[in-house]
Parts: structure tokens; sequence; C-alpha cells
């Protein structure tokens, strides 16, 4: 039988790290210590947990999704700790592109990478798909560079306008330090 096409194929599942069953997990709000067990030396990590889930931050409803990460450094997280700091995110009233956010910036700031892209794959809720990226390195993940502004203004011209006054779709795709944010608009690609 054909192998179906997954993007993200080569990714660790932390859920199926050795041992993790004998690991407790009792933290449920956003804590950056869970990520100070490291492992020495340079290398790279492609990981991804199906166990991410945190609240909207208006209604507080859950919203569940995978997190997709890849980080190469001269020091990583290793992957017991790296899935505990996924699963404290549990309690967090956050919007998806506010949590994305706040993992990538805990592991950049922790760890200096040189590669570091993190994916949150959310479950659709209300109609609208919402998997915020943000990374830094050409193609990790795919670079919004390619997308052309006029497929984008025409699709944003059949949206309703809280859509296009959301916070999220205010700041430029670009930062100044080379770091970019995939937001609703930039997933739109992808389809056309």
């Amino acid at each position: 039988p054909e192998k179906p096409y997954f993007d993200f194929q080569d990714y660790t599942l932390l859920e199926a790290t050795p041992g993790i069953e004998r690991e407790t997990f009792t933290e449920y709000n956003e804590n950056p210590a869970l990520l100070e067990s490291r492992t020495t030396g340079r290398g790279e990590i492609k990981a991804c947990s199906l166990l991410l889930r945190s609240n909207c931050k208006i209604t507080k409803q859950p919203d569940w999704g995978s997190i997709y990460i890849h980080i190469q450094a001269d020091c990583l997280p290793d992957h017991t700790s790296l899935l505990k700091y996924i699963v404290s995110l549990r309690n967090e009233n956050h919007f998806h592109e506010e949590i994305c956010e706040m993992t990538y910036k805990r592991l950049w700031d922790l760890f200096h990478p040189e590669i570091l892209a993190v994916s949150c794959i959310y479950t659709r809720r209300g109609g609208i798909d919402i998997c915020p990226s943000r990374g830094i390195s050409p193609g990790t993940p795919p670079s919004p560079g390619n997308i052309n502004p006029e497929i984008i203004k025409t699709i944003a011209k059949g949206l309703p306008k809280r859509y296009l006054d959301s916070p999220c779709n205010q700041s430029p795709l670009y930062g100044s330090d080379n770091h970019f944010t995939l937001s609703f608009f930039d997933s739109l690609n992808e389809g056309l």
C-alpha cells in the first residue's frame, strides 16, 4: 500500500519516548523551568506531540492540537523535558498564535539555536483553521516570501472585517531580526 505523504514524517513523537510512562506530569501552567533538563553537545531535534492543549483567551474553551518543533543548537532540551513543557501549556488562556510564539521564544531564549521552527496544528473550531508557525532559517517552516500579495488581498476581500482587524493580522510577516511568523493568511497560500 502507498504510504500517505506527511510533511512532518521524520519527526519523533514525544509520547513514544522510552520510559515516558514512568514520568509524572504535574505542571499545567506554562513553566519554562521544565526545559532545564538538557542534552550535551551539538545536535538537532525534530519532535512532535499530539498532546498540545491550551484554552481560548476569550471563551476559555479547550483547544486541542499537535505541535512540531525543529531545533538545532549546541545544547538541546531532552525529549522528556520538552514533552513536560508542552503539557504545562494546558491551563494557559491564549490564542493559538500566542502559544506558538511563547513556545518559540522560550526555546530561543534558553538554547540560542541556529535553526528553530515551531508549528502548532490546532483542531478547527468555529470553522476557522488557525495553525501558526514561527521559525528562523529558510525553509523551516516554508518561507512566506513566496506568497503572492495580490492573492492574499483577493482572499482578504471576501473575509468578514473582524478577521482583518484581528491583532494577529496587524503585524508584518518579517521582523527586523529575520524571524517570521506565519499566520492565518499565510496558510491560505497552500490551498491555492
